[in-house]
């Protein structure tokens, strides 16, 4: 077997590396997997029987010790490169920014493949971007837009960029979603659930806003929010304005989201923007949903057609329902409604009061779902590191 190099910034919890973890999973019987991060975290997701390297080198509080700063890089250069020779790694598949950056210098003998995740990721240096994804062999992305955006900007050519999207294990997710329930109660309420860290990327304050004018007309619902984040202040702050504190509950982190989804009637989605929103996938595994048309992924995930389109209207999809994505009027304040939110609260109304557009949908996404299982994932990324 072939030794596969997969590199993570760490195995803490965070969308890629939780993909990067799932990957070496998948890859355990076809590859002799090494993963190698930059540091260990004191929380992190569970790793059984893997080779885990961890750099363990000090980060660099002050930015304008630039000695110490070239010294460090150049250390950590050393180290991913002394480990690919000792480690004869033939394939290494880098998770993250900087990982990419680290993992394209420190280039060997081995084939380098890269992989941008999100647009958070454009966000850095695009000069030294465009220089070390070019260094690469492949670049994956995690979505066809994603891959646009990186041809447009480090110009790489269609033989060396490849869309992988996310792996989900289906059956795992059906298995947890059977667990009881102690700290919620779903008796006598529609629930609209949503899952994710409370950033204002993840566009929590239009949902609500969109929810306060679906609770007009279905008294009995409810919205349930899983994660935690730098914006719980201003969200509990904002429902309380509302007057929704019997309606909306933040539950925090909950190391099985699944359970609370299962039991819920409706997941939203509702970013300003993703990369490949792997908790949208998740929810169809369980009900119907309904999500934002944000750049990027919701369409393709959702739709058949053309993923370059942008909802204007309530769109009803091949799997699931689209709106138009989140904007913000010149005049706009926290708690004004823009027409987005009413799109939102429309889409939300129609499904959860139309049994046969429920039921129609529920069965669409558990399909849809399918296609991002793990047998999908392994076979594709398989093409993609030997090809």
């Amino acid at each position: 077997m072939k030794n596969l190099l997969i590199f993570a910034p760490n195995l803490a919890m965070g969308g890629q590396e939780r993909v990067a973890l799932r990957t070496a999973q998948i890859l355990k019987n076809d590859y002799n997997i090494t993963l190698l991060a930059f540091e260990k975290s004191e929380k992190e997701y569970q790793h059984d029987n893997l080779d885990i390297i961890y750099m363990n080198m000090p980060k660099i509080t002050n930015k304008f010790n630039y000695l110490l700063r070239i010294t460090t890089i150049l250390r950590k250069i050393h180290f991913i490169k002394r480990t690919k020779k000792e480690k004869k790694i033939d394939i290494s598949l880098s998770f993250g920014d900087f990982t990419n950056i680290y993992n394209s210098i420190a280039k060997v003998n081995e084939k380098c493949v890269t992989s941008i995740r999100g647009y958070e990721s454009f966000y850095h240096n695009e000069a030294i971007a465009k220089k070390y994804h070019n260094k690469a062999d492949i670049t994956i992305s995690v979505s066809k837009g994603i891959a646009d955006k990186v041809e447009q900007l480090y110009g790489l050519t269609k033989e060396k960029l490849k869309i992988l999207y996310n792996p989900f294990d289906i059956a795992e997710i059906a298995s947890k979603s059977c667990e009881k329930v102690d700290d919620y109660d779903f008796i006598d309420t529609v629930t609209i659930v949503t899952v994710g860290r409370l950033a204002e990327i993840k566009g929590y304050e239009h949902l609500i806003r969109a929810f306060s004018i679906v609770k007009e007309t279905i008294k009995n619902s409810k919205l349930l929010i899983l994660g935690e984040g730098v914006c719980q202040e201003r969200l509990d702050k904002m429902i309380k304005e509302l007057r929704l504190e019997d309606s909306i509950t933040l539950l925090g982190h909950r190391e099985n989201p699944y359970k609370y989804v299962a039991k819920s009637s409706l997941y939203v989605l509702s970013s300003e923007n993703e990369g490949f929103p792997n908790a949208l996938v998740e929810g169809m595994c369980l009900v119907p949903v309904v999500s934002v048309d944000c750049k990027s992924g919701p369409r393709e995930i959702l739709s058949d057609g053309d993923y370059k389109k942008t909802a204007k209207d309530v769109e009803l999809a091949d799997y699931g329902i689209l709106t138009p994505p989140v904007t913000k009027s010149r005049n706009y304040s926290g708690d004004a409604i823009e027409t987005c939110d009413e799109k939102l609260a429309e889409a939300i109304i129609k499904i959860l009061t139309d049994n046969e557009l429920y039921n129609h949908y529920k069965t669409k996404a558990q399909e849809r779902a399918k296609h991002f299982s793990y047998e999908a994932y392994r076979e594709n990324i398989i093409n993609i590191l030997e090809g």
